[in-house]
């Protein structure tokens, strides 16, 4: 890749995790531009009824690949259990596609408080996010950045994310959503009972969540890449010119 990458002249990565990435394994640098979203398209969206909970009986979302083991469903399946003691109104909704027979089979038992909603599109992604209490991001690993979180955050939901570096950036060290222990799903049970029970610190996260992710809409987005294009640009057109042949000096060389 270097023979090509030698031509680029600059690079953009979406975090400070995927720009380590390229300087540790190809050298050279990135300027940090995040990944953009359309966050007003999330904070106007209606939610769905039958996904929206009420203060006795609060909703909570995960979505992700179901048999993908860094999407984390296996954590969240094992505090699930756990949050049903503290909270028995509580219902879990999982989304996303692939085989999830063993975490099925675990959580069979708690009837419809563990609803599995299969693949959905981006308008009922829309509608879920926009309808639940609390989104869980549970990944143990291989995350850059973490979309959906802004996505949750976006839509006004209150989010739990595993303490990966990526997802501490995105939340602030937490000021925006709640962290925990990535793979621990004791404590997980834990950081869910806090935010359901937690009235105050939730709406404190909510206001400052609604501010932060500006950063990350398109709007924001898109001006800072014009401007690493720009500066693209202005470079090239001083080399050119740099590079131009003066007249006098071109004869003075060809007679």
């Amino acid at each position: 890749m270097r023979p090509g990458l030698e031509r680029i002249r600059a690079r953009i990565a979406v975090s400070e995790d995927a720009r380590s990435t390229v300087v540790d394994h190809l050298g050279g640098d990135a300027v940090i531009i995040p990944n953009g979203v359309f966050t007003r398209r999330f904070a106007q969206a209606r939610g769905a009824q039958e996904w929206v909970g009420t203060a006795q009986e609060p909703t909570i979302a995960f979505l992700g690949r179901l048999d993908e083991p860094r999407k984390g469903l296996q954590v969240l399946a094992t505090a699930v259990p756990t949050v049903l003691q503290r909270h028995p109104g509580a219902r879990f909704l999982i989304a996303g596609q692939g085989d999830a027979t063993p975490v099925r089979a675990e959580l069979a038992h708690h009837g419809s408080a563990v609803q599995f909603l299969g693949g959905i599109s981006e308008r009922d992604k829309t509608a879920l996010l926009s309808s639940v209490d609390l989104y869980i991001a549970p990944q143990t690993g291989g995350e850059s950045f973490g979309i959906v979180i802004i996505e949750a955050l976006s839509a006004g939901a209150g989010v739990i994310a595993s303490d990966l570096l990526a997802f501490q950036r995105v939340l602030d060290g937490g000021r925006s959503g709640y962290l925990f222990r990535t793979g621990d799903a004791a404590h997980l049970s834990e950081v869910i009972d806090e935010a359901l029970t937690d009235t105050d610190g939730r709406l404190q996260r909510h206001e400052y969540a609604r501010e932060a992710v500006r950063r990350y809409d398109w709007d924001t987005v898109t001006a800072q890449i014009r401007e690493v294009y720009q500066m693209v640009a202005e470079a090239a057109q001083v080399q050119a010119t740099s590079r131009r042949p003066n007249l006098r000096d071109w004869l003075g060389r060809n007679r």
